[in-house]
Parts: C-alpha cells; sequence; structure tokens
C-alpha cells in the first residue's frame, strides 16, 4: 500500500524521492543487474516505501572507479571480458527493480505494488535474450493457452528444453494442465537428450559419471555441438558470517524455517534423509533418487540441520527440502517453483551447488583437461574457453524457466575455477582424457583459469543468468563469536565475473570456507568442506527465514523473486572496492539487514 504525503509535507517529500530515485538509478545502472522477468510489465515510479534504507541506497549509489571493462549488452552477441584500463565503466541502460506484490493467496490475481524507484525496461533485455525459436514442422495447432504440442515425428533428441521454453513463454502457469503439459514437453527432450548424450559419450569413450580428486561427483547431462556438458559438485561459524544467527529464532523477528520448504538440486545424488539433523522426515525425495553423497548431505544439513549438534546447526533449523537429483533440473524446477503468490505445494526458492566443467579440469584420476579453445600456435593468449562469461543455452534456460514463475528464485554457487590449471611440467590433455597429450608450458599454452584474465572471467552456465542469485564465497566474518565483516575476503577458488555483457557476477558472496556439516556415512557423521558449494546454502538457507519472516508481518502476501534478489543484493555489506564490483557482487549478505527492512516496512505501513 502506497503512503500519501500530507500536503504540507508533499514537496519535500517529493524532492527526496526523485534524488533518491536518481541515485538508486545510477547504482542499478552500473551493476547492470536485471531483475525485470520476461512478462514483467513497466509499473510508474512510487514513493520511497517507509522504513527503506536510504542511507546504504546512496552508499550503493556512488560510481567510483574500478578496474574493470564494460561491454554493452547484446542480445545476438557478445564480447568476451578483457581487462582494462582504469576507469568509470559507462551507465547501463535503466533496469526495473524491486516490486513488492500484495497478492491474496491461493488465487492469482492482478499485482498491487508498493515500494520504489521503478524505471522502464530497455527493449531487447528480456529474460530469455534470445527471439523465441520455432519447434520443427509436424506440431498440431495448440489448444488455446496450451504449450505448443511437440511435434509428431520429431526426433527430440534434436529439440532443446530452451526452444520449449522461449515457444512457450506466454502460457499460463497458474493453470495447472497448462504447466503439466509443459514439463512433460520439458521431461520428454531431457529424456531423449540424456539417452543420447550417453550413447554419445560411450562411442567417444568418455565418462558419464565419476569422482574428482578429493571428492565431488561429476555425471554428464548433454552435448553443446561436440563438446560434453558435465555437472559436477562445486567443493574445496556460517549463521554468523551472514548475521543470519540475528535472525533465526531471535526476537523480534522469530523465524526458523518452520512450516516453509525450500527445493535442492544436486550433481549425482541425493541427503541422507536418515541423518539425526533431518528428523522427522524433514526431507522429501522429489525425483525417486536413491543414491545418497556426501556432497548432498553436506548442503542440505547447512540449509537445514536441526542442531542436535550445535556445531552445524543450519540457516533454517525447522524448514523442509525436495531434493532432487540435477539430471532433470529444469523440468523439474518449472514443475516445482511458484507461479504466483501462495502457490499451494510450490517453492519460492531453491539451492544448485553444482556447475559445468569448464576451462581446466581435473578427471577422476587427477589428469589436468583443457576443455577450452586450443590453437597450439605458441601463444597462450589465444587459448580461452568462450564458456566463461557466455550468455549460453543452459543460462537462457535458467532464466526461461524464471521468467514464467515470477516467485521462485534459485541460488547457483557461483564456482570454483580460480585456482584451477596445471604447473610447469605437468602432463595434460586436449579435449578428454583420450585428446593428445602435452607437458604445460606456461608461456604456450592455455593460462590457469584464475591468471589468464587477471583473475576475471571464470563464471559459467546458468549461474550467469539474470533471475537468478550466483554466490561466491568469503572466508569466515567471525572474531570471538560476532559478526567481522573485515575478515570476509575472497577465498582463491571464488569464482569472479564479469558476464561477457558487462552484468555484475557474482550477485554477493558468503561463508564458504571449511564449513562443518553432516555426511552421509552415518546418521551421525560430520565433514568438513570448502567451496561456493557451501557459500550458496548458507546464503538461500536465510533467505528462507526472510521468506517466513515476510509472510508472518504481510499475512496472505508473497514476496516476489525479483524483490527477494534486489532486498538482498541491496541490504548486503560493501566489501572489497567501494560499491558492486567483479570479485564480491554487492557483497556480503546481511540477513538481519535484510529482514529490518521488512520490519520496518511492516511497522510504518500505511
Amino acid at each position: 500500500m502506497i503512503n500519501h504525503p500530507s500536503p504540507s509535507s508533499a514537496t519535500p517529500r517529493r524532492v527526496l524521492a526523485l534524488v533518491l530515485f536518481c541515485v538508486a538509478f545510477a547504482g542499478a545502472a552500473w551493476m547492470g543487474v536485471w531483475l525485470s522477468r520476461e512478462d514483467e510489465p513497466v509499473r510508474p515510479m512510487m514513493n520511497i516505501a517507509p522504513g527503506f534504507d536510504d542511507s546504504r541506497l546512496l552508499q550503493k549509489g556512488q560510481l567510483p572507479p574500478v578496474t574493470q571493462a564494460y561491454f554493452p549488452m547484446a542480445a545476438q552477441q557478445q564480447q568476451p571480458f578483457t581487462p582494462a584500463a582504469t576507469g568509470n565503466p559507462p551507465a547501463l541502460p535503466p533496469a526495473v527493480t524491486a516490486i513488492i506484490d500484495n497478492v491474496p493467496a491461493p488465487q492469482p490475481a492482478a499485482p498491487v505494488t508498493m515500494t520504489a524507484f521503478v524505471t522502464p525496461a530497455p527493449a531487447g533485455t528480456s529474460a530469455v535474450t534470445a527471439a523465441p525459436a520455432a519447434l520443427p514442422a509436424g506440431a498440431a495447432p495448440p489448444r488455446a493457452g496450451f504449450p505448443l504440442p511437440l511435434p509428431s515425428n520429431a526426433d527430440l533428441a534434436q529439440l532443446t528444453t530452451g526452444q520449449i521454453l522461449q515457444s512457450n513463454s506466454k502460457v499460463n502457469m497458474t493453470d495447472p494442465a497448462v504447466r503439466a503439459e509443459l514439463v512433460r514437453q520439458l521431461k520428454a527432450v531431457e529424456d531423449a537428450r540424456l539417452n543420447a548424450a550417453h550413447e554419445k559419450a560411450r562411442k567417444l569413450g568418455l565418462p558419464i559419471t565419476g569422482t574428482k580428486p578429493g571428492g565431488g561427483t561429476f555425471i554428464l547431462r548433454d552435448f553443446d555441438g561436440e563438446r560434453p556438458v558435465y555437472d559436477c559438485d562445486e567443493n574445496v561459524n556460517a549463521a554468523i558470517s551472514t548475521a543470519t544467527d540475528l535472525v533465526r529464532g531471535i526476537t523480534p523477528y522469530g523465524v526458523d524455517g518452520t512450516g516453509v520448504a525450500m527445493g535442492l538440486w544436486e550433481a549425482g545424488g541425493i541427503p541422507r534423509t536418515t541423518h539425526q539433523e533431518f528428523y522427522s522426515a524433514r526431507i522429501v525425495i522429489g525425483d525417486g533418487g536413491t543414491t545418497t553423497t556426501s556432497h548432498a548431505t553436506h548442503v542440505a544439513c547447512t540449509l537445514i540441520g536441526a542442531g542436535y549438534n550445535a556445531a552445524i546447526r543450519g540457516m533454517a533449523p525447522g524448514g523442509s527440502l525436495v531434493a532432487y537429483t540435477s539430471t532433470n533440473d529444469y523440468s523439474e524446477m518449472t514443475a516445482a517453483g511458484a507461479a504466483y503468490a501462495g502457490e499451494p505445494g510450490k517453492i519460492n526458492l531453491s539451492n544448485h551447488s553444482y556447475g559445468n566443467l569448464t576451462g581446466w579440469d581435473q578427471d577422476g584420476l587427477g589428469r589436468w583437461i583443457w576443455l577450452g579453445t586450443f590453437t597450439d600456435n605458441g601463444n597462450a593468449a589465444d587459448d580461452v574457453d568462450e564458456d566463461f562469461g557466455r550468455y549460453g543455452p543452459e543460462t537462457g534456460l535458467v532464466d526461461g524457466v524464471a521468467a514464467v514463475l515470477p516467485y521462485y528464485l534459485p541460488f547457483i554457487s557461483a564456482g570454483n575455477h580460480r585456482n584451477d590449471g596445471p604447473t610447469s611440467g605437468q602432463s595434460w590433455y586436449e579435449g578428454s582424457a583420450t585428446g593428445t597429450r602435452r607437458t604445460y608450458n606456461t608461456s604456450q599454452h592455455p593460462g590457469g583459469d584464475g591468471t589468464y584474465k587477471a583473475g576475471y572471467d571464470n563464471i559459467e552456465g546458468d549461474k550467469l543468468g539474470k533471475n537468478v542469485l550466483a554466490v561466491g564465497a568469503t572466508l569466515d566474518a567471525v572474531t570471538a563469536g560476532a559478526r567481522n565483516t573485515a575478515l570476509a575476503t575472497l577465498i582463491t577458488f571464488s569464482s569472479t565475473g564479469p558476464a561477457d555483457d558487462g552484468r555484475i557476477k557474482p550477485d554477493i558472496v558468503a561463508n564458504g570456507n571449511t564449513l562443518t556439516s553432516a555426511s552421509n556415512t552415518s546418521d551421525t557423521a560430520t565433514t568438513s568442506s570448502s567451496g561456493t558449494s557451501m557459500s550458496s546454502p548458507n546464503a538461500s538457507g536465510s533467505a528462507l527465514l526472510l521468506q517466513q519472516y515476510f509472510s508472518n508481518r504481510f499475512p496472505g502476501k508473497a514476496i516476489r523473486a525479483d524483490t527477494m534478489k534486489g532486498l538482498i543484493i541491496h541490504t548486503a555489506d560493501d566489501i572489497g572496492r567501494p560499491g558492486p564490483d567483479y570479485q564480491y557482487g554487492w557483497g556480503l549478505m546481511n540477513t538481519k539487514a535484510a529482514a529490518d527492512v521488512i520490519k520496518d516496512h511492516a511497522n510504518n505501513a500505511g
């Protein structure tokens, strides 16, 4: 609900609103974070919401000099990132920012908005960048409002889930029958492509699944042309670092996740559901998976561990999970995500602590493999992996899912690529372990993922999406049991942006250093791991508390995904160089600051 100022105060308040809007516009322009959804209508500018932290907005709206380059967004063509001379990047076009909907649950209705600084979204910057792709000939005319039928004579393995989503981006996802048909089509194409990928991998002598040195699962999901696409785990005092301990079960917030569920997708396995930290069957397996992994169990406990062992209490210890393997993640996300406020049986948040093998990687035997372009011309500068920073098929796919589900926000680990690469004299292989074997020479062969572009541009895949929240990893920000943001420095492995179109990535950072959590080896076992796989559930589990708190303060209402993202990035603690940057994003997540914005708005709502 919008506050209307009295006549005596209207002029100064309008001036203040205008000033703050201009500052917010500059900050939004610089960050390049697109919070708009493909079907999001442009809304008129409104008064600054009561309780909004204006000083924080001013801080984030500054435009300090930075040592990065900016490349304008282009739907069809992007330039790879290269470090540039110091200077201010040009401003990005205006973007639609945070909108809070006032929609009674569970029936979908036209939104009633209530927050600030909304500006028109530029043409050609929708969530799904590419134009809708036509399906092959052979499809019958669709039923009105239903997804376009799959061609009866088509080889489904030649289609893509991206085509299906883009061709059906305007269907009514609030209709269960419509959603079920779209999910059926996505699953059919996913299964056909997976079977074809397995057959191709067997012919080429490539592994379908395996374990990396030091642990972590990789599993084949598809081919991008001739290049295999593998999902891989991203392993390498969390609640204190993100100030979640100041909200979790604490007055006046009083939230611990009880009664709220979120999704968990994992590469190659599911959590050990019988672990004591998941008492009372708080994890439901959504896809029938039976293989447990330590990684999935560790992540799940970081999210919702009950705290029987106080050292591994999760961010939302009363919450619950619907857990899946990553094999059919996009169709499952489409089925599970919330399309409208309060949609029963659907989730608003999910965690994805996995990514694609890109650049340098080690196989199960510890052999270094280069997955990018290799020119073999003696000039290492010509050897790059163009998938880093690229708005590719998986990026468009996850944005497509999010675009049709405006109350669903995926959290994705930013990746651990910066330490990847062989040392001089080590053996390495081109493309796969069956490729040409060479002895590594730093001047003639591809540079390490964290060195060949001055430590930047090593985030890949769906992490680069406009409608997701990518989470990097910092050291533990705790001194003597208290939060100390000065210690939250980026861990050496944590991947950095930008996206090739200039957008800020990662979006935020959270603690990902040596987190102790549950293991799958017994019902009481624990293990310690580091990685953005650990920082992502630190952030997404904290967001589950924000979701619950918002619903408690505004009964019958729900927070939109773009609002949740805007709330988290605008309340993050700015660390690293001033303002948003390509290492820390918008900063270290601050759950208490985000909850206070909700609290202040609820206390002052008119």
